[in-house]
């Protein structure tokens, strides 16, 4: 059995030395390699696909409406679904309003929370990474946070702001915080908030073999025990990166 995670393609974000559109293509290989290993020809199906989130750079679904482009990856996506690959979506902070589509019409399991599963024999816990620990004393992030995640919000916007209006924002409210940064992220060990859910977790005696998350752009294996292991995904921007969980462990791989 193999099972394949990727987050944080950002599909939609242009910059320089970064097209979308050939960020856009360039993951659909990857996907189409994923399919012929996950469901080799004449063989049996074996294993499935993780998205942990950020695979769009902005994403808002109305009832009605959903964002202009993406066809590539969501044909792809609704293609490899309805060959019975089983594919898991994870909201990230820029796809957090990802619904019902998803579900409906391409046939991808959305999770909205972390999520805990067995795979090859080890117990995995899951999610994009964002929000999981947040300090007491950054009260911006914590509203910020609480409003993104909020039904009411989430409804009152979808009823009050025109679905040009909104992808205009967030494409600009998006490309403005990536611009401000790095791509790359400074991994800060035992300070990483990721690293302090995991501990937590670890410390009330839940036995884990693997955390996997996204978002912090920064691909890398961080023992937490003799037996817990955290894994990030790293990016699709500047260096395309993977993970993959078969019986001989857990590996990141670069695609190119």
């Amino acid at each position: 059995m193999h099972y394949f995670f990727a987050s944080d393609v950002h599909l939609g974000l242009e910059l320089k030395g970064s097209p979308a559109r050939e960020r856009e293509k360039l993951f659909v290989r990857w996907l189409s390699f994923v399919e012929g290993e996950l469901l080799p020809e004449g063989g049996e199906k074996r294993g499935a696909l993780f998205l942990l989130g950020d695979i769009f750079d902005f994403w808002f679904e109305y009832k009605r409406v959903v964002p202009k482009g993406f066809v590539r990856v969501l044909g792809k996506l609704a293609e490899m679904a309805d060959k019975g690959i089983e594919i898991h979506f994870f909201r990230g902070n820029h796809d957090t309003w990802v619904y019902s589509y998803f579900e409906e019409e391409l046939g991808i399991e959305v999770h909205g929370a972390p999520y805990e599963t067995v795979l090859c024999g080890k117990r995995c816990l899951l999610a994009h990474g964002h929000g999981l620990k947040i300090p007491r004393s950054d009260y911006r992030y914590r509203l910020m946070h609480a409003v993104f995640n909020s039904p009411l919000a989430y409804n009152l916007y979808s009823v009050l702001v025109h679905p040009d209006l909104s992808m205009r924002f967030g494409h600009w409210w998006s490309h403005s915080s990536r611009t401000a940064k790095n791509i790359g992220h400074e991994f800060r060990g035992e300070e990483e908030p990721v690293v302090c859910y995991s501990r937590e977790i670890l410390a009330r005696g839940e036995d884990f073999d693997f955390f996997i998350f996204g978002h912090l752009h920064t691909p890398l294996l961080y023992p937490l025990n003799d037996k817990a292991v955290l894994a990030v995904l790293g990016e699709w921007i500047e260096k395309p990166c993977y993970g993959v969980l078969s019986d001989e462990g857990f590996e990141l791989k670069s695609y190119k």
